[in-house]
């Protein structure tokens, strides 16, 4: 379930765009070469206690940030403190604002639809570098959460009264991840995979066809199957061979030595021009994601 949400682009200095990701509605402002990321969970009703970051560009002039104060939910975070709480307000749109400016808003769930999880439960296969949202009876804290991946401490990115996301690492295997909630510690397998799409060929005349390679890395020890939905984004230029959506099976007995598994797919040329594919990794008992980043 998805709150409403509403973007606005301001005038004159700051453009902003809202996207939604993993557990994670990523509000990002840009005034010309420079850009500011505030994640907050994408789950967050009203009434609740939640938390989140600011992320700015790397190599972004710190007298930008300094002294810059955004206003979220009509309460003032400094942005060069990175994370922020606030409560969320009844039955009242999340407003964000800079300088004055309206940014954008999001309608919060309503706090009698928000269900809270009584177990800490996590996915068994995240892709690299991509948020992991993990649900639970979390109290929207970061300050009595922790998160560890193979012993290695895990920036909590936001965190609501029912999860809390966390980025997956880049190196790619089996990982443990390990969760302390308010004292409640609790430990979860975590399949850290790359998925990797090519093909010679970025852009085809009519008639014309080439070969895209899938590969998937981090499959090292795998017992049970894990799946991957491949899907063309632009079906009005190409043609994906077997459907422009397909879901690819992967058992320990197609692993190859190094943990990796390939597939070959044929692409077919509708109309001239550039194509994009998409592809993401999940298990047989967890709900295909809805988006594909």
């Amino acid at each position: 379930m998805i709150g409403s949400l509403v973007v606005g682009l301001v005038a004159p200095m700051w453009q902003s765009e809202v996207r939604e990701l993993n557990g994670l509605l990523v509000t990002s402002i840009s005034r010309g070469e420079e850009a500011i990321h505030i994640y907050l969970p994408t789950d967050m009703a009203s009434g609740d206690r939640i938390s989140g970051t600011v992320f700015p560009d790397p190599g972004i002039d710190e007298s930008t940030l300094k002294g810059m104060v955004l206003e979220i939910a009509d309460q003032d975070i400094p942005v060069e403190d990175f994370q922020f709480s606030f409560d969320v307000p009844e039955d009242e749109p999340v407003t964000f604002r800079i300088d004055g400016q309206n940014l954008a808003s999001y309608q919060p769930h309503p706090a009698d639809l928000a269900e809270i999880a009584q177990t800490f439960t996590s996915p068994a296969v995240a892709k690299s570098r991509n948020p992991v949202a993990i649900s639970g009876p979390f109290d929207g804290e970061f300050s009595t959460t922790n998160a560890t991946i193979d012993g290695q401490p895990a920036t909590v990115l936001v965190e609501s009264p029912r999860g809390a996301t966390i980025p997956a690492p880049i190196d790619s295997g089996p990982k443990d991840l390990k969760i302390i909630e308010d004292g409640t510690e609790t430990e979860h397998d975590l399949r850290i995979v790359d998925v990797r799409l090519s093909a010679p060929k970025s852009a085809m005349r009519i008639g014309q066809k080439t070969e895209v390679e899938l590969r998937v890395m981090g499959l090292d020890g795998l017992e049970e199957p894990i799946q991957v939905r491949l899907r063309n984004e632009t079906p009005n230029t190409v043609d994906l061979e077997g459907g422009q959506e397909q879901t690819l099976e992967i058992t320990k007995e197609d692993v190859q030595p190094g943990g990796i598994c390939g597939f070959a797919l044929g692409l077919i040329a509708k109309a001239p021009g550039g194509y994009e594919l998409t592809a993401e990794a999940f298990t047989s008992i967890a709900k295909a994601p809805d988006g594909f980043k």
